[in-house]
């Protein structure tokens, strides 16, 4: 069974997903692992900044975790749902196939980089 769904509407839905693993994986790193430095530095969390006696350095991000992607991959999706009026379990549905392989994907690029 073919669905016709338009292009631009897949475009969003991707826009979201992307925006929406970025944060939640930056911000599970955040919180998961040094929660007590970074909600005393909360710029920190989102700007590549460190701001030490008035002085800023940029650092670059250091640090995403991958089950905070998946938190804000599923936030993203239950945002573009509510937004866009489609069920969520239509677009869950819909991306089923590339969730193992992403998660596969993340696990042998975590064996790389150690």
């Amino acid at each position: 069974m073919r669905e016709k769904i338009p292009t631009n509407k897949l475009e969003s839905l991707a826009l979201y997903i992307f925006v929406g693993t970025i944060i939640g994986a930056r911000l599970g790193h955040c919180l998961f692992y040094d929660p007590i430095y970074y909600l005393s530095h909360p710029v920190e969390m989102l700007l590549p900044i460190q701001i030490r006696d008035g002085a800023i350095k940029f650092t670059g991000y250091q640090g995403l975790a991958s089950h905070g992607g998946a938190i804000g991959v599923l936030l993203s999706i239950i945002l573009y749902s509510k937004k866009n009026k489609v069920a969520i379990w239509f677009i869950l549905d819909k991306i089923s196939l590339a969730v193992p392989l992403t998660g596969a994907f993340i696990r042998f690029g975590v064996i790389i980089y150690e």
